[in-house]
């Protein structure tokens, strides 16, 4: 029976010729998430300073849409923590039509949502800058 290198045959099955190269890929990309996570401390211990209060605001008066003068669907951040899907429930006055155009295909909510949230983590570290490259929110909940 054949003696197998098993470090050659893990590497086989990645796109590195040598442990050495694995590690410093490993390394590098330890760097950036611990970069990155270090900038969004720091961006939310400063945006809760009273000078920049109007951070915090923005995010919890959230992304509103409307049906003429009608509040329809909010999505923001709530005061204690996580994020808010409002639906006005009064809605139901409005002609089936209606409905089914902004809330039975879910696109509405799901683009709504996205934006705010891909607004929210860029501007609070998680999400690089649009320039920077081309992350998005799906990338970063893995769609």
């Amino acid at each position: 029976m054949a003696d197998t290198n098993k470090t050659r045959e893990y590497l086989d099955d990645l796109p590195f010729n040598s442990v050495k190269e694995l590690k410093e890929f490993r390394d590098a990309v330890e760097r950036k998430a611990f970069e990155k996570i270090l900038k969004a401390g720091f961006l939310k211990k400063i945006s809760q300073k009273e000078e920049f209060e109007f951070w915090q605001q923005e995010f919890e008066n959230g992304i509103v849409c409307r049906y003429g003068k009608q509040e329809i669907l909010r999505v923001n951040r709530l005061s204690e923590g996580g994020t808010g899907i409002f639906i006005n429930t009064s809605l139901a006055q409005l002609p089936e039509e209606i409905i089914a155009i902004l809330f039975k295909s879910g696109a509405l909510i799901k683009a709504t949502t996205s934006c705010f949230l891909e607004i929210y983590y860029r501007a609070n570290g998680f999400l690089s800058e649009q320039n920077e490259d081309t992350e998005t929110i799906n990338d970063l909940i893995g769609q």
